[in-house]
């Protein structure tokens, strides 16, 4: 699966190779939150992290990339103590409702997620710790999404937006997230001659 995930990442800096110098790049820096969605999985549960995405403008309206979130968490009373690393690769399509400074976008996502976790028990001699379990699982994931930023120059802008994950593993869903996702916009290129900002 590494090769899976390594290929997706080749894929997308090859594919801006060669961009027409009327297209419009946007990179995205991201803080990320995603939480298992369900009366037994509250909000409080999930995991915090950063996460950054490419995006290449078709058009005035349209845009494809990839995006990426690396999530954490970790959990000890002092004897045990659990830990989780969550690494979501995705490739994305968004369609741009409007071109001036407030944008709203709805779009879809299909990807990959690495699910890391290992855990440890500290033992009764100081400085020995024995793991328990550890290991590493991958999934394949899709979902909409729905975002808005606001372009407050032609290149600077913030962003936020929530997609809908169902993680699905050999064939079945297996669960459903809700990844959290806001930060800054850097734009390079023109998307579209009409697009002004207020």
């Amino acid at each position: 699966m590494k090769y899976i995930v390594r290929s997706l990442l080749l894929l997308g800096c090859t594919s801006f190779a060669g961009i027409p110098s009327r297209a419009q790049i946007q990179i995205n820096a991201l803080g990320s939150y995603v939480s298992s969605v369900g009366e037994r999985s509250p909000v409080s549960n999930g995991l915090r992290g950063f996460g950054g995405s490419l995006r290449y403008f078709t058009s005035s309206h349209v845009a494809v990339g990839l995006n990426a979130q690396h999530l954490t968490k970790t959990i000890s009373n002092g004897v045990l103590t659990a830990g989780t690393k969550n690494l979501y690769v995705a490739a994305q399509a968004e369609y741009f409702v409007t071109t001036s400074a407030w944008q709203p976008y709805v779009g879809v996502e299909v990807g990959l997620v690495r699910n890391t976790y290992r855990t440890e028990l500290a033992s009764d001699v100081v400085g020995i710790v024995d793991v328990v379990n550890e290991g590493r699982d991958y999934y394949f994931n899709l979902g909409p999404k729905a975002g808005i930023q606001y372009m407050i120059t032609s290149s600077i802008g913030i962003n936020a937006e929530a997609t809908y994950k169902l993680i699905i593993d050999r064939g079945s869903p297996e669960n459903q997230t809700l990844l959290l996702d806001g930060g800054v916009v850097f734009k390079i290129g023109n998307r579209s001659s009409n697009q002004h900002y207020n």
